[in-house]
């Protein structure tokens, strides 16, 4: 019994021991730039949306901060790019506030409309 229950435990390290498998290839400079860049727009963007001002208007339209954040993290490189271009046209006194909300709004109805995300269906 003792043999049987050792020759089982054996079996199972090896046989789990076969799903991890890794994969890994080199990428470029240019490729791991481009992650870079992206992640750092996603996060310039991110703390735009934690702004109080700028959450607040979130609330008025009905649209969950934690949401937003997630469809921001589902563009495309050139998607965000456009939307930081906008955000960096904005005065710094926060005028602006309002036309970004509008600009997140439509970017989130887009998304709405391509299928990514369904956050506007439970309305």
């Amino acid at each position: 019994m003792k043999r049987l229950l050792q020759q089982i435990l054996l079996l199972s390290l090896v046989m789990s021991s076969l799903n991890n498998v890794a994969f890994a290839r080199v990428i470029t400079t240019e490729a791991a730039l481009a992650i870079q860049q992206h992640e750092d727009s996603i996060e310039r963007v991110g703390r735009f949306l934690m702004r109080e001002d700028v959450q607040a208007a979130l609330v008025r339209m009905g649209v969950d901060q934690s949401q937003a954040i997630e469809r921001v993290q589902a563009l495309t490189p050139s998607e965000l790019a456009q939307l930081e271009q906008h955000l960096n046209e904005l005065p710094a006194g926060g005028t602006g506030v309002i036309e970004v909300i509008g600009i997140v709004m439509i970017v989130l109805i887009v998304l709405e409309l391509l299928g990514v995300t369904n956050v506007f269906t439970r309305f």
